[in-house]
């Protein structure tokens, strides 16, 4: 798993895609939210929590993604990486995507 470090703080930057449906219950109507989640970071995260629980809790700093987070950034050539814009390139270098000399 690729972890970045921001500010000194670990990160698996992952992305999940957010599914709702529409249920009734009690007959009131109400959106139920479903995330899926990659196997591996799945398995990750059963072996780092205590299994006598039954439900797992996780904290996510969760935001809509835009484009340029779902690029692997490692296989995108310097033509692209030149002409991001200034404020792109500096939000990617905060999140570890790219290095300060890029």
């Amino acid at each position: 798993m690729k972890k970045v470090v921001i500010e000194g703080k670990e990160y698996v930057p992952t992305l999940f895609v957010i599914k709702k449906r529409k249920v009734k219950a009690r007959g009131r109507e109400y959106w139920q939210y479903y995330i899926n989640v990659p196997k591996e970071i799945g398995e990750w995260v059963e072996s780092q929590i205590n299994t006598e629980f039954n439900a797992y809790p996780i904290v996510a700093l969760i935001r809509p993604a835009e484009w340029y987070h779902i690029l692997n950034w490692d296989e995108v050539g310097p033509y692209l990486k030149e002409r991001l814009p200034q404020k792109i390139k500096k939000e990617l270098q905060w999140l570890g995507f790219l290095k300060e000399t890029e």
